[in-house]
């Protein structure tokens, strides 16, 4: 190993990529062929969020070593983030041919094969990885996310559970926790598995979403909007008591939606819940009281000119009504960010 390759080791372990990638560069532009360096430029980029720049590295060190597992392994992670699925598999594939005793390698192309779908041979990827590997807690929790999709929820459970027990500060198998328990209408337990996972990676989006959500669903602090689109051809001869007819059906529709989601989603006393993700959710719904007012606005412009277009009998009313208030309602997030950040 070269000094630059060790010096990067070193910096990579303490998760400083930027710091990392001078130094490599240095080895490379010596050595230009080291696989080793490519690899670890590859993995630092991957860090760094630049899927781009990791295939380009990996590529380089498969070309200088294509009997090694490391190169491959590196091009089918950098494929996947870039959404090439089948080439993450394929590579992935190519890895396991060249170290079919590696774990690592199956748990790669378990992922991959996630990523494309093929839950059954990405099962059996991840089974051959922990013959292999039986105290690895990333197997258990590729095999409990094969589990998951296909909605074996126990199953699934068991695995994220044997995963924390073999690595406890798995922040990934945490939240798949929490998402399994929530599947299962467990709700507070699946924000306590959110919350940790958030607390293990503060940098970590969907568990921070997930924290919110799961939140919001027990503390009953959220909104829920219930968007009817009805396309209606009105003959002329419709007369007002049929349009009063009309609107009390849509109105004792909507009330039926609301009663049902009020009680899948009862409120729970808040004490139940962890104490960090009831202020992170606090946090977040005064930051989101901007984007929830516009969305409740978007619905209350559909109502109002559902009931005009009904009484004007204009089906083209009821059409660019919905067209209009679904498209403010969904990029209403977006319509906000761009406001703010002027």
């Amino acid at each position: 190993m070269s000094a630059e390759a060790f010096a990067a080791r070193d910096l990579l372990a303490a998760k400083r990529p930027n710091d990392a990638l001078p130094i490599l560069l240095r080895g490379l532009s010596a050595a230009p062929d080291d696989p080793e360096l490519h690899c670890l430029s590859a993995q630092a980029h991957l860090m760094l969020n630049r899927p781009g720049e990791a295939l380009k590295s990996a590529t380089s060190a498969v070309a200088s070593a294509p009997d090694e597992e490391w190169g491959h392994r590196l091009r089918s992670i950098a494929l996947r983030q870039l959404g090439n699925m089948r080439g993450s598999v394929s590579a992935a594939t190519e890895g396991v041919r060249v170290a079919p005793d590696l774990a690592v390698a199956h748990e790669n192309l378990a992922e991959a094969l996630l990523g494309v779908g093929n839950l059954e041979q990405a099962y059996a990827a991840a089974y051959e990885a922990r013959r292999l590997d039986p105290n690895s807690a990333n197997v258990y929790n590729i095999a409990g996310r094969c589990l998951l999709k296909q909605k074996k929820f126990a199953d699934a459970e068991a695995s994220f559970r044997y995963a924390l027990q073999l690595e406890p500060d798995f922040a990934m198998a945490h939240n798949n926790l929490g998402v399994v328990l929530r599947a299962q209408g467990r709700r507070v337990e699946a924000v306590h598995a959110f919350n940790a996972a958030a607390k293990l990676d503060p940098t970590s989006e969907v568990a921070r979403k997930n924290v919110y959500s799961g939140t919001r669903a027990l503390v009953g602090g959220g909104f829920v909007v219930v968007l009817v689109i009805t396309l209606l051809r009105l003959a002329s001869a419709i007369s007002l008591s049929q349009h009063l007819g009309l609107l009390s059906l849509v109105a004792l529709g909507l009330v039926g939606l609301g009663i049902r989601w009020m009680i899948r989603n009862r409120p729970v006393s808040s004490s139940q819940v962890p104490s960090a993700a009831v202020a992170y959710y606090r946090s977040e719904n005064r930051r989101l009281r901007p984007v929830q007012l516009m969305r409740i606005g978007s619905v209350v412009f559909a109502v109002v000119m559902m009931f005009v277009g009904i009484m004007l009998q204009s089906p083209l009313t009821l059409l660019l009504t919905v067209a209009v208030a679904g498209l403010l309602y969904v990029f209403s997030p977006r319509i906000w960010q761009r406001f703010a950040n002027r």
